[in-house]
């Protein structure tokens, strides 16, 4: 019986670059010790960062143990897959959910427009409840269950604002951080159609007033709203508990959910994940979600019961993750090609905006891989790639510059050993620089 196979499991950490990531190795081996041999042969051969400080169990005794009750049937199920022919399965907790997409989004969206373009608008500073709003916000007059997120960052009016005595209302730090960030924090305010605040919020500016920083809010992103009949104070811990999430791999992050256009974005992300969603909205703790949006307002409401769905765990996830980062990056080399553009004027004679933009995407992935990571030096190959006609890890016949890509040498001296090259390149005639001085 001692050689007979058992599954074993154990926690990890898969490496990436800089980067950890929680996994649980499954192994399919007789005894534990031939498990952690499992693990280093198939490191070998996939060339895998895994690094584990406890001794394989047995999978059940691991469950037991060490495993969060939310993931063992994920991994009860992941593990019917190992085999003689499948010795290794390497599960990753944060990034089974993604399996839980649906088909359909679990939200409705709809965007409403706040008011008639051509309503004339009266002598008053503040504007009356659009009649568009009321059926989302106050249906039948029921005014008990409004609430509002506002960043008092948003406007030189806030808090002061609706720090009034008929208004319930609390910051979402605590303690000395709330005070500290008075001027600058969200905060939670019950929100009755009557009170004269609700006018101030659904208010625009007068013509040519657009750009003052007024009174009138509904055009600064102040915040959302949403309905609730749930009591106040559990409104304010649920919310509390997203001011800062963790990642997938363990980082924290402050969640700006209170600035509508995050907002917005982030529900549109999760329209598709009913978890994720149950997590925001707390199972059927909120109702219902409106966001400003320019001349409209933008509304969402579950189409599917979400207090029957077992929340995720709050925390961004491995797919949330990439699409920041893919977003992120997007926006830093569309920046880099404007700032190569300013310094380099010249470029515009010979490429168009989307050669350009290509060429720095090039330069930023084959940089990466090679560990470089410094937008300076990402700019500099883009603009000597520019110059020779040739991205840089082709411009070379002899592809010298491919070796000193995949050297060790630190980003610095990578950087100095390939301008060196594109020199010598450009002295022998090889390559031609159009672009004159590249030191960027």
């Amino acid at each position: 019986m001692q050689n007979e196979n058992r599954i074993y499991a154990v926690d990890a950490q898969l490496l990436s670059g800089n980067e950890s990531e929680a996994a649980v190795v499954l192994i399919y081996a007789p005894n534990a010790e031939l498990a952690k041999n499992k693990i280093t042969i198939y490191q070998q051969q996939h060339q895998l960062r895994l690094n584990y400080f406890l001794l394989p169990l047995p999978l059940e005794l691991y469950f037991q143990r060490h495993a969060d009750g939310a993931l063992i049937e994920p991994i009860r199920t992941a593990s019917r897959d190992l085999s003689d022919a499948r010795a290794l399965i390497i599960f990753m907790p944060n990034r089974f959910e993604q399996s839980d997409k649906t088909d359909s989004p679990c939200l409705i969206k709809t965007e409403v427009l706040l008011r008639n373009p051509n309503e004339a608008r009266g002598p008053f500073l503040f504007q009356a409840l659009p009649d568009s709003v009321t059926p989302y916000l106050w249906p039948e007059d029921d005014s008990d269950n409004c609430y509002v997120i506002v960043n008092a960052e948003s406007s030189a009016w806030f808090p002061t604002g609706f720090e009034r005595d008929d208004i319930q209302f609390a910051c979402l730090y605590k303690g000395e951080q709330a005070e500290r960030m008075r001027n600058i924090a969200p905060y939670l305010i019950k929100l009755p159609a009557s009170h004269s605040f609700a006018e101030e919020l659904f208010s625009t500016p007068m013509a040519g007033k657009e750009n003052d920083d007024g009174p009138q809010q509904w055009h600064k992103n102040f915040g959302f709203f949403f309905r609730s009949r749930a009591e106040f104070d559990e409104l304010l811990q649920h919310f509390r508990k997203f001011m800062i999430l963790p990642t997938y791999d363990e980082r924290q992050l402050y969640f700006r959910f209170y600035d509508p256009r995050v907002l917005e974005d982030y529900l549109d992300r999760l329209l598709c994940y009913p978890k994720k969603l149950a997590a925001f909205f707390g199972g059927s703790l909120i109702e219902s979600i409106v966001l400003p949006k320019g001349d409209y307002f933008v509304h969402y409401a579950p189409n599917t019961d979400l207090s029957a769905v077992t929340p995720a765990k709050k925390q961004f996830d491995k797919f949330e993750m990439d699409i920041f980062i893919a977003q992120r990056n997007q926006s830093l080399l569309a920046g880099l090609a404007n700032d190569m553009l300013v310094a380099k004027p010249v470029l515009a004679e010979y490429y168009d905006r989307e050669t350009i933009e290509k060429v720095v995407h090039h330069c930023y992935q084959v940089c990466h891989k090679h560990g470089i990571y410094q937008t300076s030096v990402i700019g500099i190959f883009s603009l000597l790639s520019l110059a020779c006609g040739s991205v840089m890890d082709i411009a070379d016949p002899q592809r010298e510059i491919n070796r000193i890509l995949q050297s060790q040498l630190s980003e610095q001296e990578k950087l100095y050993e390939i301008k060196k090259r594109f020199a010598f390149l450009a002295n022998q005639g090889i390559i031609q620089n159009k672009l004159g001085e590249t030191n960027g």
